[in-house]
C-alpha cells in the first residue's frame, strides 16, 4: 500500500554499482533520503543490456509506488566513462556493464518512465565518486574547504571539491578527477587499489578460496597473513595518494566504498604515509545514500539554472526530445 507523503517536494535517486542498485526517495528541502524509502537491489553487470535497463527501470517504478507522490527528476549515480551529458555509456572492457556501451541511457529510461516525468531532461546522471562526495559534503558540511573523496570497491573512484564545487580541471586535479588511470609501480592505480588486488594477494597465502574483501577481513583478526595483505593495501594506497593530495592541498580526506569498512585493518600504514598532513581522514558509513545525496543535489542544480533561464527576458527555444537510439526505447 502506498504511503502519502504531505507537503514535501521529492527527487528520486538511484546509485548503479559493480553489482547493486540502491534506489530512495530524496526529499530535496532539507536533502535527506526519506525513511522507508530505500530500495537495495543485487544486479548482475555482465547480463544484456535489456535486462540490466529494466531492472533499472522497475526498480524506480517500485520505489515511486512506495509513496506515489510526484517527483521532480531522476539523479543517476553510475561508474564512468560515461557521457554524463547526453547520458550515453561508454564502458566498455572493465569487467562491468560492457553491454551498456553506446546506449542512450537517458532515452530510454524517459520512454518507460513517463507516467514519473514529463522530459527527458528530467532525468541526469553523475560519476558515482563525484556524487558520493557531493553528499558526504553535503552531510558534513565540509564544502568551504578542499575535500578529496575516493571510494573502494571493485576499482578506486575519486573526486575533488573546492569551496562546493567539484573539479574536474585545475593544474592541481587529474584529468576529470579521474585517479584510476594514474600510474603507480608499472600498472594502472585501478589494478592496485580494488577487490582484485586483495583477491589476487590472497591466492598464495591460503589454501582455500577467498571470495571477497570481507570474507578477508573476518579472517584477518585470527591470521596474520591476512593481516599483512591489508597493511600492505594501507602502505600502497598511502604512498599513492600522498603526493596527489598534498598537490590539492586537501584538508579532508573522505573514504567510502565496500573496502572502507575495514580500514581499520589498514589506517596506521595508510596515514603513515600521509606524513600528518592530511588531519581530517573520514570513513563513510553510507556510500550509497551519499551518492544518492549528492547525484539529487545536481539534479537540484541544473533545474534551479533553468528556472534562471525562463525568468530571465532573453526567449529561449523550445526544449525537444531526442529520438531513441539503439533499439531501446
Amino acid at each position: 500500500m502506498e504511503t502519502k507523503l504531505k507537503k514535501k517536494e521529492l527527487a528520486i535517486g538511484v546509485d548503479v554499482g559493480g553489482g547493486h542498485l540502491t534506489i530512495a526517495l530524496v526529499d530535496i528541502k532539507v536533502k535527506k533520503i526519506v525513511d522507508g524509502s530505500r530500495i537495495h537491489m543485487s544486479i548482475d553487470s555482465q547480463q544484456d543490456a535489456l535486462s540490466i535497463l529494466t531492472k533499472i527501470v522497475d526498480g524506480i517504478k517500485t520505489c515511486f509506488e512506495k509513496f506515489g507522490n510526484p517527483i521532480i527528476g531522476i539523479g543517476i549515480s553510475i561508474p564512468g566513462p560515461f557521457d554524463y551529458k547526453e547520458g550515453i555509456s561508454k564502458i566498455f572492457n572493465c569487467n562491468k556493464y560492457d553491454s551498456l556501451f553506446g546506449v542512450n541511457i537517458k532515452n530510454y529510461l524517459f520512454h518507460n518512465l513517463k507516467d514519473l516525468i514529463n522530459h527527458p531532461s528530467k532525468i541526469i546522471f553523475g560519476n558515482d565518486a563525484h556524487s558520493f562526495l557531493q553528499g558526504e559534503a553535503i552531510k558534513r558540511s565540509v564544502n568551504s574547504k578542499n575535500v578529496v573523496g575516493i571510494t573502494l570497491g571493485t576499482g578506486i573512484g575519486s573526486g575533488f571539491m573546492s569551496r562546493g564545487e567539484i573539479m574536474e580541471m585545475a593544474d592541481n586535479v587529474p584529468q576529470n578527477g579521474y585517479i584510476y588511470n594514474l600510474p603507480y609501480r608499472g600498472k594502472n592505480a585501478e589494478d592496485w587499489f580494488g577487490e582484485s588486488w586483495f583477491l589476487n594477494a590472497s591466492k598464495n597465502k591460503f589454501s582455500h578460496k577467498i571470495n571477497n574483501v570481507e570474507a578477508l577481513a573476518e579472517k584477518a583478526s585470527k591470521s596474520s597473513e591476512a593481516k599483512i595483505i591489508f597493511e600492505e593495501f594501507g602502505s600502497n594506497l598511502g604512498r599513492f595518494l600522498s603526493p596527489i593530495l598534498e598537490d590539492f592541498d586537501a584538508h579532508h580526506l573522505i573514504i567510502g566504498g565496500s573496502i572502507a569498512k575495514s580500514f581499520a585493518l589498514f589506517s596506521d600504514q595508510f596515514e603513515a604515509h600521509l606524513n600528518g598532513k592530511i588531519k581530517n581522514v573520514i570513513t563513510a558509513n553510507d556510500t550509497e545514500g551519499s551518492a544518492i545525496i549528492g547525484v539529487v543535489d545536481r539534479l537540484l542544480k541544473k533545474e534551479n539554472d533553468i528556472d534562471q533561464k525562463r525568468n530571465s527576458k532573453q526567449p529561449i527555444m523550445p526544449m525537444e526530445e531526442n529520438d531513441p537510439v539503439n533499439g531501446y526505447q
